[in-house]
Order: structure tokens, then C-alpha cells, then sequence
């Protein structure tokens, strides 16, 4: 148990000693985490204060004061983060960008190795960015779910294609399983007809 203990002079001549110790099973803020999550339980704190004047006690007070849980996590990113979505294409508009997203993860869904799924994922990659730009242009009521849904995409797709540069199958395999799954869920978002 570690004790610190703090002295303070007061102009009156009054010397303030104030003992803290930590409360036995209660976590060392600051003994090291890793660096995604940090988590402590609530965390409490003795305080004994002493007032003396003349080396003699004049009054003692006793304070335990307890902070409330802290939880921080830090999600990881793909190296690449997302670019601003833009239009690449001018000549296509929402519904026509959609298509060719099908059109490219037909292909990708298709593909048997890595070498395979670079093109029609960098196609993906380019056809979602333009498709995010282009759904700005959405009725209000369905961006917002346009919107959340896409990027989720966006996001996935940036995953994907670090699995696929490391050459992964397995890990990009998984992925695209993912993908897969959101683009069901989010199909009535996606379907801009």
C-alpha cells in the first residue's frame, strides 16, 4: 500500500498533513494498457487530513472519494482512411453507379485468389466513393440511412483490400463474407431505382 504524505504551511502558522493511500483492489491508473482499450473500475482514493498548530492536532478528517468507471476505446482504422467520397464519373448518375457496384462484386465474388479480387475491389472502391457523393443528392429521408450504410461499406471494402495487398485469402475471404452480409441488410438503402 503506498502512502504519500503532503505538507502544507498556512500564514496562520497552521501546518496541514494529508495521508492518501490507495484502496486495496482497485485498479493503478496508471499501470500500462494496451494501447486499444483502456478500462478501470471506479476507482477511490483515501484522504486522512491532520491540522496541526504547534506540532499539536487540532483537527483530523477522513475523505474516501470515488470516481466513476472510465471506459476508451480506440477502433482500428485501415491504414488507408477513407478519402472524401467524390464523383469520379460525371456521367453516371446514382442508379447507374449502383449497377456497376453489383456488376464489380459479381466479379469479386467470383475471383479464386488475391490476384483476382484487385481490380474489381479498386473498381468498388472508386464506384462506393462516387456513389456516397452522389447520394447527397438523396431526398432527406433516405440519405441518412443511404449515407451510414455506404460508408459501412466504404469502410469494409478498405479492409478487404488490406487483406487482399497482404495477400490473405483466408482473411479476405472473411471479409468479403462480411460484406456480403451488410449489403443484405442494407439492400432496401441500396436500392435506388
Amino acid at each position: 500500500m503506498k502512502k504519500i504524505l503532503l505538507v502544507s504551511f498556512i500564514s496562520t502558522g497552521l501546518t496541514s498533513i494529508v495521508w492518501a493511500e490507495d484502496i486495496p483492489g482497485v485498479s493503478d491508473l496508471e499501470q500500462p494498457r494496451p494501447p486499444s482499450t483502456v478500462t478501470a473500475t471506479n476507482v477511490a482514493s483515501k484522504i486522512n487530513t491532520t491540522i496541526e498548530q504547534q506540532g499539536k492536532p487540532i483537527a483530523q478528517d477522513e475523505e474516501v472519494i470515488i470516481k466513476e468507471p472510465v471506459s476508451a476505446t480506440a477502433v482500428k482504422t485501415p491504414d488507408n482512411v477513407l478519402p472524401s467520397a467524390e464523383v469520379v464519373d460525371p456521367n453516371l448518375d446514382l442508379e447507374d453507379t449502383m449497377k456497376l457496384m453489383g456488376q464489380a462484386f459479381k466479379a469479386l465474388n467470383q475471383a479464386d485468389n488475391t490476384n483476382d479480387m484487385i481490380e474489381p475491389i479498386d473498381r468498388l472502391i472508386t464506384l462506393s466513393s462516387q456513389a456516397q457523393a452522389l447520394g447527397a443528392n438523396m431526398h432527406e429521408a433516405e440519405r441518412a440511412n443511404f449515407e451510414m450504410a455506404i460508408e459501412q461499406l466504404r469502410i469494409k471494402l478498405a479492409e478487404l483490400h488490406e487483406s487482399v495487398v497482404d495477400n490473405d485469402l483466408k482473411g479476405a475471404q472473411a471479409m468479403l463474407k462480411k460484406i456480403n452480409e451488410h449489403r443484405k441488410k442494407a439492400y432496401e438503402y441500396f436500392n435506388v431505382d
